[in-house]
């Protein structure tokens, strides 16, 4: 700050207000979060407004530095315990983690609501909560498109054979604001936008208030441990579990149409650390809707320093995957992710991001990570006896999601609209690669549910980039 003055906030906006702090946008970070949704440890979408890692701040004579307030890893409570054993413990901290919340906001007086995606991660909770008795009403979105078949009423008939005994709300996208997420954004963590379906929860979020929930249940943060995409390594299964494992591994997967030496590479080969920096080294960016300009001596420094690369990178174990992702989300995630636009607020419950069930999925042996074939072995195993066997083997999200791709396509005269004021804005056009998005403009009008999804991220992150680039100063 001015004259070298520490300044420090729970949101970056309120930095922003001190006198003498600079708006100037970093460059770099926003190229960063166009390729990979964030900015990276230590950085922000403002040159001079840097994000402190998670944990206790500390400023004294010795200068500036941060303290874990926990640190994250497998509980080695749970090392040595049996498969059943540890998938026990693993299923008591899951129910601990929800009722936990519920308990929390019974005590506050809040009426508790679930946003239910349809997913693994909203069926766990959907599942603890109803074994326990609790009676927590559903919101989901639903689709309101005429031509599409799942048409209104099929969220409650999906619920009804999958979900029986949840109560279920329906919220069609009448009124909701496609593009609300880049003032969200804007006004809770003073960044662009990087999510093209925060219009939907904050649509949900508000319905919610009006039903009179204060606290909303949501599944974030199962993609990030518990319902991992990752599968086991074969070496890893080899260590934990002996050739037999690794030998069926590898036969499940040659079952399933796949080459003994494309697995050979990507197990063994592809985790090593010589072969990722090699894969660095390759140029091709990893988003078409970059710019040449983008790609900056800065910015190829900023990706070295943060490990990155323009694949997914390949780590030796599914649980050291995890861990990374677990690093990747910002400080901010939990704090405060959907509060209403304009005012109120809602309690967040994420309980999948309870750091005793992290620490408990984290120490999960390996193979637990595959459930008859498939990933996400250790959530599927979870929700046994919790939802029937349709939602564990194959989840069907699609009756409890808005029509994408029309609401995209109806926003997009506007989104046109509101380019014209950002279209020379020096940042935008060093960083954007135009032509090719009026290409991704033009195919979201005319796409299909599917196409249009596919879609979003290049149709709508030039979209939230430039209308924050135009506010950024204010």
């Amino acid at each position: 700050g001015p004259g070298g003055a520490l300044l420090f906030a729970t949101r970056p906006q309120a930095l922003l207000a001190a006198p003498g702090v600079s708006r100037r946008p970093d460059p770099v970070s926003l190229a960063m979060l166009l390729a990979f949704r964030d900015a990276g440890p230590g950085h922000g979408a403002y040159a001079d407004v840097a994000e402190a890692p998670r944990g206790r701040l500390i400023a004294d004579a010795a200068g500036l530095r941060s303290c874990l307030m926990r640190r994250t890893g497998p509980d080695p409570a749970l090392a040595g315990m049996s498969p059943d054993d540890a998938l026990a413990a693993l299923a008591d901290r899951a129910r601990d983690a929800v009722l936990s919340r519920a308990d929390l906001a019974a005590a506050d007086g809040l009426a508790a609501g679930l946003q239910f995606s349809g997913g693994l991660d909203s069926a766990l909770i959907a599942g603890v909560l109803l074994a326990a008795g609790r009676d927590v009403p559903a919101f989901a979105a639903v689709p309101t498109d005429a031509d599409d078949p799942m048409g209104e009423g099929a969220a409650r008939a999906a619920m009804a054979a999958r979900h029986p005994g949840l109560r279920i709300t329906e919220i069609p996208p009448d009124g909701a604001d496609f593009l609300a997420g880049a003032a969200h954004y804007h006004a809770r963590a003073a960044m662009p936008c990087p999510d093209p379906m925060a219009f939907n929860a904050l649509h949900l979020t508000r319905a919610m208030a009006e039903a009179g929930i204060g606290a909303a249940f949501s599944g974030m943060g199962g993609d990030f441990c518990l319902s991992s995409h990752g599968a086991p390594r074969l070496l890893e299964l080899l260590r934990a579990h002996g050739p037999g494992a690794a030998i069926a591994e590898i036969q499940r997967r040659r079952a399933t149409g796949g080459r003994l030496r494309n697995i050979l590479i990507g197990d063994i080969i592809k985790p090593l650390r010589g072969f990722e920096a090699w894969r660095r080294l390759r140029p091709a960016p990893a988003d078409p809707m970059l710019a040449p300009g983008a790609l900056t001596p800065a910015f190829a420094a900023r990706m070295r320093a943060q490990g990155r690369a323009w694949h997914d990178r390949q780590f030796a174990s599914a649980a050291a995957e995890d861990m990374a992702w677990l690093a990747a989300l910002p400080s901010w995630t939990v704090q405060d992710l959907t509060p209403l636009p304009g005012g109120g607020g809602m309690r967040r419950a994420t309980p999948l991001l309870d750091g005793a069930l992290i620490d408990a999925a984290l120490a999960m042996p390996a193979h637990l990570r595959l459930h008859h074939g498939l990933r996400r072995g250790l959530i599927r195993r979870l929700l046994e006896g919790l939802a029937p066997d349709a939602i564990i083997r194959r989840p069907d999200k699609a009756p409890f999601q808005p029509d994408y791709a029309r609401l995209q396509a109806e926003a997009i005269p506007r989104i046109r609209r509101e380019s014209r004021a950002f279209r020379d804005d020096r940042v935008w056009r060093d960083l954007i690669d135009a032509p090719a998005w009026d290409a991704a403009l033009d195919a979201a009008e005319r796409a299909t549910q599917l196409q249009g999804l596919e879609l979003s991220n290049a149709v709508m992150l030039p979209y939230f980039l430039g209308w924050w680039l135009l506010r950024a100063a204010d």
